[in-house]
């Protein structure tokens, strides 16, 4: 092989690396854009946990997990909600010390965890303490999960079907309202859930009225 053909074909070899990598790179660029992910963002004074979910970089959605909101809050949330990821950095610095930004990392958690870390972020809100978690309360959960998994069609429906029992606890009567033991709450389910319709009938669906009482 001549000097002119050796080069030439270092030359296509070259363009078709070229060619590869690039390949490669917009596989991988492609994946990334697909990826979910969730950040944990803390209102630090006012203790407000929110979960807010972005996919190819842009928000999505925002979840209460813990705390308190009210008009006011609900109006000044705008600030420090990123609209996408890449403001991030600018809102991580300008809000330090006021509102925590971190990503969660945590592993997808089962039904029965997610229903359970709902009523414990009810059960401390209300009382300002952690609870304590028997086997008994363990197994008044299972019965209350597979309740609402009759009374919908998905898992994800049934969490926030729970959410929006939780959600509307103040509208119960003042015997009732201060039950909040998971035991009790299975006993009386029936009761709690016709009661709160009773007293509230128009807010009672979920998020983005996905699912109503």
């Amino acid at each position: 092989m001549g000097v002119g053909r050796r080069r030439a074909e270092v030359g296509r070899q070259k363009l078709r690396n070229k060619k590869q990598l690039t390949a490669k790179s917009q596989k991988l660029t492609t994946k990334t854009k697909k990826m979910t992910h969730h950040y944990i963002i803390e209102i630090i004074k006012l203790k407000i946990f929110l979960k807010a979910t972005y996919r190819n970089g842009k928000f999505r959605k925002l979840e209460r997990l813990r705390g308190k909101i009210d008009r006011k809050i609900m109006d000044a949330l705008g600030k420090v909600i990123p609209i996408s990821e890449e403001e991030l950095p600018t809102l991580t610095k300008a809000y330090f010390g006021k509102v925590g930004y971190k990503i969660d990392v945590k592993k997808e958690q089962s039904l029965f965890t997610q229903f359970l870390n709902e009523w414990f972020y009810f059960y401390e809100d209300l009382t300002n303490l952690k609870p304590k978690f028997t086997g008994a309360d363990g197994n008044a959960l299972k019965q209350i999960i597979s309740y609402f998994k009759q009374q919908t069609t998905t898992e994800e429906e049934a969490l926030e079907t729970w959410k929006v029992l939780l959600g509307n606890w103040e509208y119960l009567s003042a015997f009732h309202r201060k039950q909040i033991d998971l035991k009790y709450i299975n006993s009386k389910l029936n009761v709690i859930i016709r009661e709160i319709k009773q007293k509230n009938s128009t807010n009672l669906s979920g998020t983005n009225r996905s699912v109503e009482l």
